[in-house]
């Protein structure tokens, strides 16, 4: 019996002696690729030249290692996705490895850990806030329809008073917190707070609201 612990055939070094495969007679070793991966591969196949890699070398693998591509620079291969894609592990400027789709890269859809949308999205806040903010009031507050986690109604600007066991309404308009009133029954907070909403809320709304193009 040939021993090929710790030899190396192309891009596979033996690991050591695996099981064999079935009733197949030829001796088995456990391989790791220079990508990474773990394979099992007949003896005969890596003395023969047959199996050198994995699989990562295929013709339909871009060999990425090395490149830049925005502020990613390729470490090395990843092995492939479900969908037989390459992945590759890439460390970014600012130091974070991340493992990227190879056509990501290259088509320009990846180019950062995700720094680079932060920092983008940092340096657009000001103006986007200056846009958001009209006449003491934001927009995106008055439209969103989103309530706080603590919130125990289930409607925006309507709360629970727990020590007189009734509900709150509110509002808050141009930095100014208005109160609507306590209510006993739930539904009728809820109403006084739509009802301001059109008061208040909506003239703003439709005031900014971008007109709509026919057609």
């Amino acid at each position: 019996m040939n021993d090929l612990n710790n030899k190396r055939f192309g891009h596979l070094i033996v690991l050591e002696q695996a099981p064999k495969i079935g009733n197949d007679h030829h001796l088995v070793w456990l391989c790791q690729c220079d990508c990474g991966n773990t394979i099992v591969v007949r003896g005969f196949q890596l003395t023969t030249g047959k199996k050198t890699h994995c699989g990562c070398q295929n013709s339909n693998v871009i060999d990425l290692t090395g490149k830049k591509f925005g502020r990613l620079k390729v470490i090395k291969f990843d092995g492939l996705d479900k969908n037989k894609n390459a992945l590759w592990i890439c460390l970014c400027d600012c130091g974070r490895e991340i493992v990227v789709n190879g056509s990501s890269l290259r088509n320009g859809l990846t180019k950062s850990c995700g720094c680079l949308k932060l920092e983008m999205n940092a340096a657009d806040m000001p103006d986007r806030k200056k846009k958001d903010i009209v006449e003491g009031t934001s927009l995106g507050k008055i439209r969103s329809k989103n309530n706080q986690q603590n919130n125990t109604s289930g409607h925006k600007g309507v709360s629970k008073h727990s020590q007189m066991d009734k509900w709150v309404a509110n509002i808050s308009f141009q930095g100014e917190r208005i109160y609507l009133g306590l209510f006993d029954d739930l539904n009728d907070a809820i109403e006084a707070r739509k009802k301001a909403e059109k008061i208040y809320f909506q003239p703003m709304i439709k005031k900014y609201s971008k007109p709509k193009i026919p057609g």
